[in-house]
């Protein structure tokens, strides 16, 4: 658990406010602006109606009657009997207590009498614009419907629509919206580059090449002998057994052999071939390379099969006689 404290916070503070986080933040404030204000838009429809007495003995009581009618317009029986002559309307509140629906019925349609007169107002409200158009006109010919029980249409009152019906759009607190919009989107910006973050330090899949360091011993200098001391070090470096520094073994041969025929030919060669051993020798011991037994007759057959293969010319009867003189003289 403190490790997954511990990595959250480093990952927080490796979010940055840089244009990408203000790009993220402008898209996301917007796109959560407009779906809080699409949620909280309504629609009201308002009409107007008028009250016309058709005598002399309602027309001295025409404003009480808009205002029994006004009033007709908050009961639940006025919801039940609109539910009833309009079959397409749904109850949007079956399920609730008749006193929860008669709450919710008066915040969605309220009518109005204007005190002094026979005009009273009606108004209904609703999410969608065509919804409010189509429930105002119904609530409209079931309030004429319910008027005609009670008042004789045809010698007491008269019942007219003088306007509407008239839709507005409705939006209150906008600008807490706007606000709320606009923190919401700062959060998500927030949280996309801290999971990009985290993503990207839990799948990296970057190779990192490491090579092996030649480690040397640390020198002190505390004693002042730091030259002596590197000196030193050199020596006992050059001294470790590696090939590398052994120098490479030459061959040489001799351009063309004596005579077979003369008896100093073979003493000759195998001098030549003693002394290349012991320069091969020589050079190992001093590399302290081991000379292997292997090795050694390896190198006696190459140099006998090259001196096989090698064609050794006939000397001329000059040559012979020059060459006799002079081992007689001792010069070879």
């Amino acid at each position: 658990m403190n490790m997954q404290k511990t990595l959250f916070e480093k990952l927080k503070t490796q979010v940055k406010i840089d244009g990408y986080f203000i790009f993220l933040w402008i898209v996301f404030s917007c796109t959560f602006i407009f779906i809080l204000l699409s949620q909280s838009i309504t629609y009201r429809s308002e009409m107007i109606l008028l009250v016309i007495p058709k005598n002399e003995r309602i027309a001295v009581v025409s404003e009480d009657i808009a205002g029994n009618l006004n009033e007709m317009v908050g009961t639940l029986f006025f919801y039940e009997k609109l539910l009833k002559d309009n079959p397409g309307i749904e109850d949007e509140w079956a399920d609730f207590s008749k006193d929860k629906k008669k709450k919710l019925w008066n915040e969605k349609a309220k009518a109005f009498h204007r005190a002094g007169s026979t005009v009273f107002v009606v108004e209904i409200m609703d999410k969608k614009q065509a919804q409010s158009n189509f429930l105002a006109k119904q609530l409209v010919g079931s309030l004429f419907n319910l008027a005609g029980k009670y008042y004789n249409i045809k010698t007491d009152i008269d019942l007219r629509i003088l306007e509407g019906p008239i839709t507005k759009m409705i939006l209150r607190g906008w600008y807490w919206i706007v606000l709320a919009g606009i923190l919401i989107g700062a959060f998500f910006s927030w949280l996309v580059q801290l999971f990009f973050i985290f993503i990207e330090k839990l799948f990296s899949t970057k190779s990192k090449l490491k090579f092996s360091s030649i480690k040397f011993p640390k020198i002190k200098n505390t004693s002042g002998r730091k030259k002596e001391d590197l000196e030193k070090l050199i020596e006992n470096y050059a001294e470790k057994d590696n090939v590398f520094f052994a120098p490479k073994i030459k061959k040489e041969f001799r351009k063309s052999n004596p005579p077979i025929n003369l008896p100093i030919a073979s003493v000759i060669e195998e001098k030549d071939v003693q002394e290349k051993e012991d320069d091969i020798h020589t050079v190992q011991q001093k590399n302290e390379i081991p000379a292997f037994k292997e090795d050694q007759i390896g190198l006696e057959q190459i140099i006998e099969e090259e001196n096989t293969n090698k064609i050794i010319p006939e000397p001329t009867e000059d040559e012979f006689k020059k060459r006799l003189n002079q081992l007689l003289k001792g010069d070879l």
